[in-house]
């Protein structure tokens, strides 16, 4: 939440780096390390899996949005997956942070 909410693209790589799952479900996505590769390569802050699968979400800034779908729909098409780009046209409020009671420290994504 405090990637989103400050817009800070470091946290919401870390975010998306989603350690827990993504190594376990990964082999079941055919190109999924392509196509999220693609999405960062063309500027996304990061992508994963949406779900149980077999969706990608990617988060990038909205300059960048339109290079990224395009992105990760040709890693798709490149490996013989059929994909489709779904993006939203209007602008979604989505969550907002009305107060914070505390200054949160992100946490370190490296492993010792």
């Amino acid at each position: 939440m405090q990637g989103l909410s400050s817009g800070d693209g470091a946290l919401l790589a870390a975010a998306l780096d989603d350690v827990l799952h993504v190594p376990f479900r990964r082999a079941r996505i055919p190109g999924y390390d392509a196509v999220v590769t693609a999405a960062q390569d063309a500027g996304a802050f990061g992508a994963t899996l949406s779900g149980a699968g077999s969706a990608i979400v990617a988060i990038a800034p909205r300059e960048r949005s339109a290079a990224v779908g395009t992105a990760m729909v040709a890693a798709w098409r490149a490996i013989g997956i059929e994909a489709e780009l779904i993006t939203c046209t209007s602008t979604v409020a989505g969550a907002t942070v009305t107060h914070v009671s505390q200054t949160v420290q992100p946490v370190s994504t490296e492993i010792s």
